[in-house]
C-alpha cells in the first residue's frame, strides 16, 4: 500500500532523479514551497535580500515537498528542527551560515553567478561522471526507509530514494548458461 505523495514532493523527486546538476538562484522570499523546492537542487545561491521560511507549523501543517528528507541532510537535524518547528522567517546570512545556500550575491549579479557556476561544473567534466557522482552522493546520504504492512522499516541498503537511473538487466545469468550446456 502506498500513500499519496504531495505535488511538491513529486516535483522535488523529479529534480532529485535528474541526471544533470541543478542550481537554484533564489532572489526574493522563499517561504513554504518556495523554501522546500530548492532543497532537492544540488547548489543554491541567493540574493542579498533573500528570505527563507519553513512556515508550515504556523499554519498547522507538516513539511511538504520531501523537505523532511532533504532539510536535515543539508543543514543538520538540530537546525532543521528549529526552522520547521518555529516557522520563523530568516535571512540569507543565516541560510549561508547553516549551509542552506552556497553564497550571497547582489541581485543583479545572482543570475550571472549561477551561469558561471554551471559552466564551471560542466565545461571540463564528463557528463556521465557528473551524473554518477551526483547520484552517488545523494543516494549515500541516508538509508532507505520503506513502508511495509507491519509498519515503517529501515532497509540495510544505502540508497536514499528509489533508484533514479535504470539498472542494466542481464539476459542470461551464469547459472542459466551453465544449466543450458548440460
Amino acid at each position: 500500500m502506498t500513500s499519496p505523495r504531495d505535488g511538491g514532493g513529486m516535483v522535488n523527486l523529479r529534480i532529485f532523479r535528474c541526471l544533470k546538476p541543478v542550481i537554484a538562484a533564489i532572489n526574493g522570499a522563499g517561504v513554504g514551497f518556495g523554501a522546500t523546492l530548492p532543497l532537492s537542487m544540488d547548489i543554491r545561491l541567493a540574493a542579498e535580500g533573500a528570505k527563507f521560511g519553513f512556515v508550515f507549523s504556523r499554519r498547522g501543517m507538516c513539511l511538504d515537498g520531501a523537505a523532511s528528507w532533504f532539510l536535515p541532510r543539508i543543514v543538520g537535524m538540530s537546525r532543521a528542527l528549529e526552522w520547521a518547528m518555529s516557522g520563523r522567517i530568516f535571512g540569507a546570512d543565516e541560510a549561508l551560515e547553516a549551509g542552506l545556500i552556497r553564497s550571497i550575491h547582489p541581485p543583479d549579479k545572482l543570475l550571472p553567478a549561477a551561469y558561471a557556476l554551471a559552466r564551471e561544473l560542466t565545461e571540463h567534466s564528463a557528463p556521465v561522471s557528473v551524473a554518477l557522482n551526483r547520484q552517488l552522493l545523494w543516494q549515500m546520504a541516508a538509508p532507505r526507509i520503506r513502508w511495509r504492512p507491519t509498519g515503517w522499516s529501515r532497509s540495510t541498503s544505502c540508497t536514499a530514494l528509489p533508484p533514479p537511473m535504470p539498472r542494466r538487466v542481464r539476459r542470461h545469468s551464469w547459472r542459466s548458461a551453465r544449466h543450458a550446456s548440460r
